[in-house]
């Protein structure tokens, strides 16, 4: 009787395991898929995201917070409703926080490390922009939000989206897929960085950058962040000061280079 509960038991784990791995790859998927069809990418996404939940959620109310918050932020992505996704950055970011972590000289440290990692990126991206030939429509912003109001406001849409993306891209890439894809616990350092570098740079083929270059540029941008993440007590917050500040500038010149005629 001990023995078959103690099977039983195990069985449910691995199934556990193999459904939050099923989960966060979606989201990874959804990612993907998102430069190709936004409303399919998040709502492949969404279901990712669920699943996370109904799995993972139960261990404590931040998680629930958290993947709760990415459900409907995904849902809301794949309708016309698209923009008012990123307003759920704040909540994420709260819930992300550790509890017991207060701002001392270490988040200090981290916001400064975050700061110049983010000094290269964006000078790589403006590289980037000043090389590109031909300008190819990428949606982010409608005419609206751009022309017909004060500059103040495109300004603040592409800081709140900015800060969703890299909030749930971190999240997301250094942490569930490292906490749930089989084996990724037991890699090494080396080995966790290089493959989850190079999946979130195919990720981002059809992003923008898109091609070559933005798999090469976000593949490279990845190990330096995940290196981050491994290396500073507080490295989660430099990744995301860094992720922020290179998203940011993106969004800027995505919507004043592309929406402006």
């Amino acid at each position: 009787m001990q023995v078959a509960r103690v099977a039983t038991s195990a069985g449910r784990r691995r199934g556990r395991v193999f459904l939050a791995a099923t989960g966060a790859l979606l989201v990874a998927a959804g990612q993907a898929a998102a430069g190709w069809s936004m409303v399919i990418g998040f709502a492949v996404s969404a279901v990712g995201a669920l699943i996370l939940l109904l799995v993972g959620g139960q261990e404590n109310r931040r998680q629930r917070i958290v993947f709760l918050t990415l459900v409907v932020a995904f849902l809301l992505g794949a309708t016309p409703l698209a923009l008012a996704s990123p307003l759920f950055a704040p909540v994420l970011i709260i819930a992300l926080w550790p509890k017991k972590e207060r701002f001392d000289a270490s988040a200090g440290k981290a916001l400064l490390v975050g700061g110049l990692v983010a000094i290269p990126c964006v000078f790589v991206v403006f590289v980037w922009w000043t090389s590109q030939t031909s300008i190819v429509f990428y949606f982010f912003l409608p005419n609206w939000a751009v022309s017909s109001v004060p500059v103040f406001v495109p300004i603040a849409l592409c800081g709140i989206a900015a800060a969703f993306n890299s909030t749930w891209e971190e999240l997301l890439w250094r942490k569930l897929l490292v906490e749930n894809m089989p084996g990724a616990r037991k890699w090494s350092r080396v080995t966790s960085v290089a493959v989850l570098s190079i999946l979130f740079g195919l990720a981002h083929t059809h992003s923008l950058p898109s091609g070559l270059a933005g798999v090469i540029m976000t593949g490279v941008f990845a190990a330096v962040v995940h290196t981050l993440v491994l290396t500073l007590r507080r490295g989660m917050l430099a990744a995301l000061i860094a992720h922020f500040i290179a998203d940011f500038v993106l969004l800027l010149l995505i919507t004043f280079g592309f929406t402006y005629d």
